[in-house]
């Protein structure tokens, strides 16, 4: 038969997360998965009551034979901010030039992101909203030099992040 790997390692998952799961990490590729909450490739854990939920990928070669393997899924409600970690967030480019993006991975609960410079003046605010995924700070007008990011999610700060500016 063949090896067949089927591993979810961004554990746990919410309810209340706004999209589903996209099922892709099975390997060999072109398998199938099935499983309580599963809709083709995803699993929508929105469908669900909170708990741990075994999900299978089944993969069959082309000379028929087959294989499968799980991975658990544990939901959460997540109906809290703390449910946003600042591993959750991925501020990039670092250096950066004319822009700064910061993907929230579809956060919690809405935030603001604000850039001050090395004398603490505020020189860049952007809100997101909860379930947004991705937030983009236009910084081309900034000068070069060492700025600092705060990023904050219902009023409970979460990251800060020193940032350099290239000319």
């Amino acid at each position: 038969p063949p090896q067949v790997i089927f591993d979810y390692a961004k554990n746990p998952v919410c309810l209340s997360h706004n999209s589903p799961v996209t099922l892709n990490m099975g390997v060999p590729f072109g398998g199938t998965y099935s499983g309580q909450g599963v809709v083709g490739a995803a699993f929508d854990p929105s469908t669900l009551a909170p708990g741990n939920y075994v999900l299978t990928y089944f993969y069959r070669d082309p000379i028929g034979c087959w294989a499968t393997d799980t991975a658990n899924f544990e939901v959460l409600a997540c109906t809290g901010i703390e449910n946003t970690e600042e591993e959750q967030i991925a501020i990039f480019p670092n250096p950066f030039a004319d822009a700064i993006t910061i993907n929230t991975n579809g956060s919690y609960g809405n935030g603001t992101v604000v850039m001050t410079d090395a004398s603490g003046r505020e020189v860049r605010r952007a809100d997101f909203n909860a379930g947004e995924m991705s937030v983009q700070v236009n910084t081309s007008s900034l000068s070069g030099g060492i700025y600092i990011l705060s990023i904050s999610v219902e009023g409970k700060l979460i990251t800060v992040r020193k940032m350099v500016r290239t000319e």
